[in-house]
């Protein structure tokens, strides 16, 4: 649905949001003036409409106001989650919320390696209050690879291309990406309430180990390169360090040799491990540790 309200909220770009919110009560008025038609409660009139007509309405005033959120937020996709979020609440608030082991979304990660294939990056997730991959919920129209090629640029600021072994080709059809790993986890989300995440891990490699330090002060409060070793100095899930390790050790036998490192000043070549530092983002001192 959202991706359609994207298409309408760019055809109607030109009319200003205070317009659009207008618009919302006249369709509110027609919903009165349908119902009032199927019920017949104009003596004059009698009945002049179907309830075909007052659902359509109601439709109506329902698609008006996704395309006021949308040009509210900018964003197709932000008005989306701030929709999910609301039913969530409501639902939630109702009683209706159904056992987290129902609940599945569908989301992916990047594992992004750097080109020496020692340190993966982490972004502090301002949500959670852990360290993770860069990742979030597939959009609409979405291959899992996309969405996870997608998420390191917004998050972080980087490029990034999957990483896959040898895939084979059956014409026509298009083959795509196959995740490193699916992984599902429970989702601690203060918003949404508890769900189930099944996530899609790929292995991404950046095409340089420098941070670009633009990151999404919504969702990312740092990023930083870090070996699996180091993970465990950081607030992370218990499986990050050894998916990680597998992660590179992985790149290292299929993404091709290592470039050669960079001198440091007095000619000795950068250490391992040290490839970058931390990157935070505007209105965070420090590069962010463990919470």
């Amino acid at each position: 649905m959202w991706d359609q309200v994207g298409r309408l909220h760019a055809y109607h770009g030109d009319v200003a949001v205070e317009f659009r919110l207008l618009k919302l009560t006249e369709e509110v008025g027609e919903v009165a003036n349908a119902f009032i038609g199927v019920r017949g409660l104009n003596r004059r009139k009698g009945v002049y409409a179907t309830q075909d007509e007052l659902l359509g309405e109601l439709a109506d005033v329902m698609l008006t106001a996704a395309v006021a959120m949308a040009g509210i937020t900018g964003d197709a996709r932000k008005a989306g989650e701030a929709f999910r979020q609301r039913l969530a609440a409501v639902v939630g608030r109702a009683g209706l919320d159904a056992p987290p082991s129902a609940v599945r979304h569908w989301t992916a990660s990047a594992i992004v390696v750097n080109p020496h294939y020692d340190q993966v990056l982490l972004i502090d997730h301002v949500k959670s209050g852990l360290w993770l991959f860069p990742g979030g919920h597939v959009d609409a129209g979405e291959t899992l690879a996309e969405t996870a090629i997608r998420e390191v640029r917004e998050e972080t600021g980087i490029d990034a291309e999957v990483v896959t072994g040898p895939m084979p080709a059956y014409d026509p059809v298009i083959m795509h990406p196959v995740p490193f790993a699916v992984i599902e986890a429970t989702a601690a989300d203060p918003v949404n309430g508890p769900h189930q995440h099944v996530d899609g891990l790929f292995i991404c490699r950046a095409a340089a180990a420098e941070l670009p330090g633009r990151l999404d002060p919504r969702e990312v409060s740092g990023a930083r390169w870090v070996s699996p070793g180091q993970m465990r100095e950081l607030a992370v899930p218990a499986e990050l360090p050894a998916i990680a390790e597998d992660a590179l050790a992985w790149a290292a036998r299929n993404a091709g040799p290592a470039p050669a490192r960079p001198p440091q000043p007095d000619g000795r070549a950068v250490p391992r491990g040290f490839a970058n530092s931390d990157v935070p983002s505007a209105g965070n001192p420090g590069a962010g540790g463990a919470r």
